[in-house]
């Protein structure tokens, strides 16, 4: 899954806050067509490592995608969040789950060489 990281605003709490794009492989997704609209219920799950191993709560994201057309088979739906990590973190690993069909689509990321600056 295609990702891509913006620059970190850091916060004096030894948190920051990184922006994250994403392309949601539409092959991964169930799409249902219902009142002329098409949707997509998912799951995005996310988990940091600082430099020792030790990991975050991995915390489900419920995701909704609704759309008056289609989506296209092979392409990519854009999604941008931001997460809120300690300046600790190092890797990040994302997977969206598709809970009808049992697909999964990951992206990993250094977080060492943020834009920016480096952790």
């Amino acid at each position: 899954m295609p990702i891509r990281l913006g620059p970190p605003v850091r916060s004096k709490k030894g948190e920051m806050e990184l922006p994250i794009t994403l392309g949601l492989p539409v092959s991964t997704m169930t799409v249902v067509q219902s009142n002329g609209r098409y949707g997509a219920r998912l799951e995005l799950r996310v988990a940091a490592a600082d430099e020792n191993g030790n990991r975050s709560d991995i915390p489900v994201i419920p995701l909704h995608l609704t759309s008056d057309k289609a989506p296209t088979p092979g392409n990519f739906i854009r999604y941008d969040t931001r997460l809120k990590l300690r300046e600790t973190a190092r890797h990040l690993v994302l997977a969206l789950y598709d809970p009808l069909s049992g697909n999964i689509a990951t992206a990993e990321a250094d977080l060492t060489k943020l834009p920016g600056g480096t952790n």
